[in-house]
């Protein structure tokens, strides 16, 4: 069904001029949101890209060094939030001093506002989404899961949709689908939940085991929902209708721009509207399908007129209308891909860290032109560079010093570089 779908799909072209008359809105859009990394990779639609340029060369503005690896996650205002270990701690963009650390959210941020950070704390069976304040990560807000629906075990990482409502997955102790619960962030209270079992839409029950939420930042409230083997969409919210149900056994993480959802299937990079029909779908030569690698991947960066793709060797641009490849580019080495950060993209330019021979550790961040893949600047380091998120004109990277005898770390460090100003 799904091969007879995708050759049906090649009757279904892009319109150039339909394209151009909506590319303005694509640009505006995407200008209002995606300046602060608020979310898991920027923004509600996983992009990984923030409009505004942070422009090589850069230089390192400061270097603070922690007890054990710290991930920055979310950042808004002058605040990233990032996770070390079991702790939560709060950093200041302009100096990189500790604000306050916060040992009973041990979980991924969510949600980062102006008021806070949206999260979770709590033990295993008894999960409680709360916002943490900005100043002194007391808790502002409180909502117990177990409550809203009995018998939730745990509570997984959701998308904070353009409405500034907060949707999180909640996972029974019984087997069986999840439910999707949709948060008032301003005042915690929770405003819709629905069940993920989809049987009236198929001809038997079937319930997504859902790893991911996404919303489509078009003129209208579209969400998507992924796990593994299944791709979803949904219009008008949680409890909106289903229009789509796409079986795709062992997927990649998925990315969208407006009207387009962007994915990895095996070899292939494919491409879906709203109603999950296919677009284009690409080869990717040379990809090599780890199945052990392919849920560590990256998702698909998506920029106004290339989408990325990475693999654990190299990575791919193409055509976001077409599916065209317009630069494939051979970076780092198998292990050092999956274990970095990945990607992110500012304006023209995406920033990936590599490893500067075989074999080695990810030192040394290279910008390359979105338009092109061109190398327009690298970065050698002595660290071993793993996560990134760009905030605010500048790149927070996780970084760690090795010993000298092997890849155990010794040191570690979050990075603040920028450019001159």
């Amino acid at each position: 069904m799904i091969v007879g779908q995708r050759i049906n799909s090649l009757f279904i072209l892009l319109v150039p001029v339909l394209f151009c008359s909506f590319g303005t809105f694509y640009h505006i859009s995407w200008r209002v949101q995606t300046t602060q990394w608020r979310q898991s990779q920027a923004d509600q639609a996983h992009s990984g890209h923030l409009t505004d340029s942070i422009a090589p060369p850069l230089h390192l503005v400061w270097r603070r060094r922690f007890t054990s690896s710290v991930e920055p996650i979310v950042a808004a205002g002058n605040i990233i939030y990032c996770l070390s270990r079991e702790t939560m701690e709060a950093v200041d963009t302009h100096s990189g001093v500790v604000l306050w650390q916060n040992s009973d959210a041990e979980h991924m941020p969510l949600l980062a506002t102006d008021k806070g950070v949206w999260t979770l704390v709590g033990s295993l069976s008894k999960k409680v989404l709360v916002l943490l304040s900005a100043d002194k990560g007391t808790i502002l807000l409180t909502l117990d899961t177990q409550k809203i629906a009995p018998g939730t075990q745990w509570v997984d990482i959701g998308v904070a949709t353009r409405s500034g409502n907060l949707i999180v997955i909640l996972h029974s102790q019984s087997p069986g689908p999840e439910r999707l619960l949709e948060v008032d962030t301003r005042t915690g209270q929770a405003l819709a939940q629905r069940s993920t079992d989809f049987g009236y839409w198929t001809s038997e029950t079937y319930g997504m085991n859902v790893d991911e939420v996404g919303e489509m930042l078009g003129e209208s409230e579209w969400l998507f929902l992924h796990d593994h083997d299944t791709l979803a969409t949904l219009e008008g919210g949680v409890n909106g209708r289903l229009h789509g149900l796409e079986y795709l056994p062992d997927c990649g993480q998925v990315s969208a721009d407006p009207d387009t959802l962007y994915l990895r299937y095996g070899t292939l990079a494919d491409a879906y509207d709203r109603h999950l029909r296919v677009k284009w779908f690409t080869d990717l030569p040379g990809f090599t399908d780890d199945k052990d690698a392919r849920w560590k991947l990256p998702p698909p960066l998506v920029t106004p007129d290339r989408v990325i793709f990475s693999s654990t060797d190299r990575i791919y641009a193409l055509d976001t209308r077409n599916g065209k490849i317009a630069w494939i580019k051979r970076l780092g080495t198998d292990s050092e891909i999956v274990s970095g950060g990945g990607p992110v993209a500012t304006g023209g330019i995406v920033y990936i860290p590599i490893a500067s021979h075989p074999n080695g550790l990810t030192d040394t961040l290279v910008a390359l032109s979105v338009r092109n893949g061109q190398v327009v600047w690298s970065w050698k380091t002595a660290y071993a560079l793993r996560h990134i998120i760009a905030h605010q004109g500048a790149l927070y990277i996780q970084a760690d010093r090795p010993v000298s005898s092997g890849r155990e770390v010794s040191e570690a460090y979050l990075l603040k570089i920028a450019g001159s100003h």
